[in-house]
């Protein structure tokens, strides 16, 4: 009968939550959402020109990683999707940011091992975009660059979503067997 345990009913059937689109704008990055908020009020746009703000909204990124690995000389790739699970329009633009070097070491740079459409686009509310990356590299290491996704209007109270791209790329090991026979013989 109904109330009996062990018995089952329509609305066991039905999820709980449904996945309702949020009302404004709104982003989904790999699983992370990113509201508006609004913007900031009058008093915290002042005290953020005059460099008083208590909330640095730099201080607390939103980070998400994308990894690869592959040998040397050859692709990895790998996906990001964004979904505008809002009822606006999202604008997006990729900014690059660069590597800090407190203690002015010299870096080698200047290949170019991340590959990606870094020009801007828009989300309509509903739409999805598996964002595609691919990593190759002349020569093994570990290697990484940084972005920002940029949004408009802006969302999470203006804490950037930082993207990490970074790629190991690995050489295979050519003379295992000979160092191999040459342990045996000593």
């Amino acid at each position: 009968g109904e109330g009996m345990p062990g018995s089952s009913s329509v609305l066991d059937l039905q999820p709980d939550v449904s996945d309702q689109p949020i009302v404004g704008p709104a982003l989904r990055v790999e699983g992370h959402t990113l509201k508006w908020e609004g913007p900031p009020s009058e008093n915290e746009a002042q005290a953020a020109e005059e460099g008083e703000s208590g909330r640095d909204p730099w201080q607390q990124p939103l980070g998400i990683r994308v990894l690869f690995e592959a040998r040397v000389e050859e692709k990895a790739a790998s996906r990001l999707l964004l979904e505008n699970c809002g009822t606006t329009a999202v604008y997006y633009a990729w900014q690059h940011l660069p590597r800090p070097n407190p203690l002015g070491v010299f870096q080698a740079g200047g290949i170019q091992r991340f590959y990606f459409d870094t020009r801007g686009g828009v989300l309509l509310p509903g739409q999805r975009l598996s964002f595609p990356f691919t990593f190759k590299s002349p020569s093994a290491g570990i290697f990484s660059e940084t972005w920002a996704l940029q949004t408009g209007p802006v969302l999470a109270g203006g804490r950037p979503l930082v993207i990490t791209l970074r790629g190991v790329a690995f050489q295979e090991d050519l003379h295992a067997r000979r160092r191999e026979d040459i342990e045996e013989t000593l």
